[in-house]
């Protein structure tokens, strides 16, 4: 497989990922803060609220450094 291959199809798969995070953004998200108001979560949101996050949450796991260190990049490139 050639260099330019290579960098064609990622660049592809990346433009795919943002596209999806886009539509998430202005259709998805909004539609569920619509529907969430309808939806009784009962005792449910506190113990989702405490699930622990490997990523965003106060200590990133090692594994997952790489990842959080690539998106903090990718955001301060976008400000």
């Amino acid at each position: 497989m050639r260099r330019f291959d290579v960098v064609e199809d990622t660049r592809q798969y990346v433009n795919r990922q943002r596209d999806h995070m886009r539509w998430e953004d202005e259709k998805l998200f909004p539609l569920i803060e619509t529907l969430k108001k309808d939806i009784d979560l009962g005792d449910g949101a506190p113990r989702v609220a405490k699930m622990h996050d490997p990523v965003f949450g106060p200590n990133v796991e090692s594994g997952f450094r790489n990842l959080f260190d690539a998106i903090k990049r990718d955001q301060a490139s976008r400000s």
